[in-house]
């Protein structure tokens, strides 16, 4: 009896080291961002060209970010040979504090704005270009409630406020999204 109890012992032993050395295996291949993201830019590449038979040349820019709990939104514009696409990386914390890309979006335009889930908590994520725009000011409409957006001097940015839990549309209202500038004053028909 002692015999068979050692036995199961030794075999939840070898298989509980045999999780532990898959999850770390894990957390040293699949975390491997930099939690300052010194290396994003490389391993944003090396994201954007998996399982393509010839790798895409082109840079990343990285920008502004947001962290939510676990989660790191990062404002990125992909360089190709045609214009810059504006983008965001989204990450994931491990344990080993790194990150790991777990999807990067990009396109045309100016904006990336969206709805994000954090738990039970959901925000609102809005990012762009601000280079001529001059605004300082955002006012997004989501399920019939306003949300204003203070946005900081510079190029770019990535900003974020928390919305009702029970919020249900993943984007603004794009008819009553407004933008102003440093004097309050409506520039929105500026803005393309």
């Amino acid at each position: 009896m002692k015999k068979r109890w050692m036995q199961a012992a030794a075999v939840f032993a070898f298989f509980g080291v045999l999780v532990l050395c898959v999850w770390f295996a894990d957390m040293r291949i699949s975390y491997t961002v930099q939690a300052d993201n010194s290396n994003l830019e490389e391993r944003a590449l090396q994201f954007l060209n998996q399982g393509r038979e010839a790798p895409a040349q082109g840079e990343i820019r990285l920008y502004d970010q947001v962290d939510l709990g676990k989660e790191r939104y990062v404002l990125m514009e992909y360089i190709q040979a045609v214009e810059p696409q504006l983008g965001r990386i989204k990450l994931e914390k491990g344990l080993n504090g790194r990150y790991k890309i777990v999807g990067i979006g990009y396109g045309g335009g100016n904006f990336r704005e969206g709805v994000e889930e954090d738990g039970k908590e959901k925000y609102y994520l809005f990012g762009g270009r601000n280079t001529y725009f001059g605004i300082a000011e955002i006012k997004a409409v989501l399920d019939g409630r306003e949300y204003i957006l203070d946005v900081p001097e510079g190029d770019h940015f990535l900003i974020g406020t928390e919305v009702a839990p029970t919020t249900e549309d993943n984007h603004c209202d794009f008819e009553k999204l407004a933008f102003y500038n440093g004097s309050g004053e409506d520039i929105t028909a500026q803005i393309p």
